[in-house]
């Protein structure tokens, strides 16, 4: 039974790589990875103010960089709107930095859920999914998954 990987953290926001998490489990299917990370790094965005407030200082490069890219109207100067755009930034940042990990990651949930007998390398499968890119979507992964499966299950039978 292969074992996940560890997400790395930017070490700004407490417990930020729970969203890397987020993504590995809560899409599948004919979503794209990019659609998921975008989601998600909107949804982990803070609403509140005060915590606005408290992060800013930590993500003050990500604050920066959203106004440099256009992510928030500065004619109008709204320093939550500001500050949101810099945690959307971060985390969309933190989520493409993890990404090859969430794709091994969410093909390890799906190895072990529909294929549990599979023993497969580790090195094997990474190879595998060096393929997939934010461009991909979930069951690009579920069918390269598949596909071991079956080269795999022929090779065992070749040598029985």
């Amino acid at each position: 039974m292969l074992e996940k990987k560890d997400y790395t953290s930017l070490h700004c926001i407490k417990d930020d790589t729970d969203s890397c998490q987020e993504v590995e489990t809560n899409y599948n299917g004919s979503t794209y990875l990019c659609d998921a990370i975008s989601e998600t790094a909107d949804r982990n965005v803070n609403i509140y103010n005060n915590e606005l407030w408290k992060t800013a200082p930590s993500i003050s490069d990500y604050i920066e960089e959203a106004i440099e890219q256009g992510l928030v109207d500065t004619s109008k100067v709204d320093l939550m709107r500001i500050f949101m755009a810099g945690e959307y930034q971060y985390y969309t940042q933190l989520l493409y930095d993890n990404l090859e990990t969430i794709v091994y990651n969410y093909a390890v949930n799906y190895i072990n859920n529909k294929y549990p007998e599979l023993e497969i390398d580790e090195d094997d499968l990474e190879s595998a999914l060096s393929k997939i890119d934010n461009n991909n979507r979930f069951d690009d992964v579920e069918d390269i998954v598949s596909e071991l499966f079956e080269e795999l299950t022929e090779k065992q039978e070749e040598t029985e």
